[in-house]
């Protein structure tokens, strides 16, 4: 009876240990994947009124100027909350 009850433990001991573990690695992935994005992309892109860009999508005019934000400066604004 003892020796079922510390074998449940281990295994529940186990358990704890092997998710804490890929939760860590998951949360080290995602700042490697944040701190390439910021080594390659500028954190704010201005585009100019009137000028025309080429993208993948086709050709694009902006009636106004526009900002857009990297990938980092998104993720850096949801993890700070500003």
């Amino acid at each position: 009876m003892i020796k079922s009850a510390i074998a449940y433990l281990a295994l529940v001991l186990l358990a704890l240990l092997l998710t804490s573990c890929g939760l860590t690695f998951s949360q080290n992935e995602e700042n490697e994947s944040i701190n390439r994005s910021a080594l390659y992309a500028p954190p704010v892109v201005t585009l100019r009124k009137g000028e025309a860009y080429q993208f993948v999508e086709g050709i694009y005019t902006p009636k106004e100027d526009a900002q857009f934000y990297s990938k980092y400066q998104y993720l850096r604004a949801l993890t700070i909350g500003k």
